[in-house]
């Protein structure tokens, strides 16, 4: 196999073809390819130094890949334009104050949901502290410091959208058993006189106010299961249950 056979040759068959030939035709390769040394080699050295030889020729003869252009980094006037408009949206929000502010944890909530580039925006506008040092902070302590900057505010950023909380709860009607509002209940129980006062949503005894009859008689009687309509008499035992109480 002669020097110009193994350069045309399939580059993964050479090694198989080199291993066939004899160490004086192996020598006479390396002289070929100007390779020093090659005289005191054993027939598997010269393989590798001839197969190592031709790797290096093809490599230098491959045409070079084009290098890919690096990523253009975004110009320093379009981050300030940026922050610029983040500062105009939140002072525009300030002049305009929203009739209802949703509470901090929904505020937070929605700030978790935007991207980091407009959040670190929203940062800069209201001047919340992105980083700790050189290190970042937490992406929940940046939410809870822009979600209280903005209660601060009093105000929401413009497309900043707050999801809605839970249902408003519905205020039951007053208990048309209830005597009106200022009327003292009176009641004797061992040998002591409990009060209490029915106000217009609750009801006051010794100072503290409870939401229903049956505490009052609870706390009054130091304990127990009442039934706070019957113990304050606002109600009369039926007879079938004087009838289950004697049994």
């Amino acid at each position: 196999m002669t020097t110009n056979e193994i350069r045309t040759a399939a580059f993964s068959t050479v090694r198989k073809t080199l291993q066939e030939l004899t160490t004086r035709e192996l020598r006479a390769i390396c002289k070929s390819y100007e390779l020093t040394g090659a005289s005191k080699l054993t027939k598997k050295a010269l393989v590798q130094l001839i197969v190592r030889a031709e790797g290096e020729r093809r490599k230098a003869e491959a045409p070079a890949k084009p290098k890919a252009e690096p990523a253009k980094a975004k110009p320093a006037k379009a981050k300030a334009a940026k922050a610029k408009a983040a500062k105009a949206k939140a002072a525009k929000a300030k002049a305009e104050p929203q009739a209802e502010l949703p509470t901090a944890r929904r505020i937070m909530n929605a700030v978790g949901k935007l991207g980091t580039e407009e959040r670190t925006a929203m940062a800069e506008a209201l001047e919340v502290e992105t980083k700790d040092g050189k290190r970042s902070r937490f992406t929940k302590d940046i939410c809870r410091d822009i979600a209280k900057a903005i209660v601060a505010a009093g105000a929401l950023p413009e497309g900043l959208t707050v999801g809605r909380g839970s249902r408003p709860k519905v205020e039951r009607p007053r208990d048309p058993r209830l005597p009106k509002a200022g009327t003292k209940l009176t009641r004797e129980y061992k040998g002591a006189t409990l009060t209490t006062t029915v106000r217009e949503r609750d009801f006051l005894y010794e100072g503290e106010t409870y939401t229903s009859l049956s505490t009052v008689a609870k706390v009054a009687t130091g304990g127990g299961i009442w039934n706070g309509f019957l113990f304050w008499g606002l109600i009369k035992r039926t007879a079938k249950a004087k009838e289950e109480a004697a049994a």
